[in-house]
């Protein structure tokens, strides 16, 4: 496998996209920290039980059709 990120022919799009990111991520006051930062953010099932707003209703649960409106 090639690693086509770290080709040189590939420098000036890879920098571009990595200044995009950190753009988008800094509008949004986010951060990107370590996979293992997010564990608690799944059950068991591998299920999204909270989010970087706190916890989410049970996975289970009815849907809060509300929202959609």
């Amino acid at each position: 496998m090639r690693n086509l990120a770290e080709a040189p022919e590939g420098r000036s799009v890879r920098e571009e996209m990595e200044a995009r990111l950190a753009d988008a991520m800094a509008e949004r006051k986010d951060t990107l920290g370590p996979c293992s930062g997010y564990r608690s953010w799944f059950d068991f099932n591998r299920r999204v039980v909270r989010n970087a707003h706190g916890a989410l209703p049970h996975p289970e649960s009815e849907p809060d059709w509300s929202l959609l409106r």
